[in-house]
């Protein structure tokens, strides 16, 4: 499984539900948004750039929608962790049990 992949579906499905909630608005530019490893690999296993993005369209700053987004995507048992880092990345590390499947 490409977990790159994998946690841009997480991210797809957390932001169709805070847009479902009300919590943002529909019409959202995504196409910017990047999936990828971080720079540094102490820093978990996927990065993303979503809040940094999407923070303009929101008129919030980005760590406020880190945080959203964390806290939308804290129920998928295959994330150990999520971190809101510098002025508003996403670093994902996912859970020893997703690696042993």
């Amino acid at each position: 499984m490409n977990i790159f992949n994998n946690f841009r579906d997480l991210l797809s499905q957390c932001i169709n539900n805070l847009q479902d909630n009300g919590e943002i608005p529909n019409k959202l530019d995504l196409t910017n948004i990047s999936v990828e490893p971080p720079r540094n690999r102490d820093h978990g296993d996927v990065s993303t750039n979503a809040a940094l993005v999407l923070a303009p369209d929101l008129k919030r700053k980005p760590r406020e929608v880190a945080q959203l987004l964390a806290t939308g995507l804290s129920g998928p048992p295959e994330l150990q962790s999520i971190e809101v880092a510098g002025p508003g990345f996403l670093n994902v590390r996912y859970s020893q049990e997703f690696w042993r499947d």
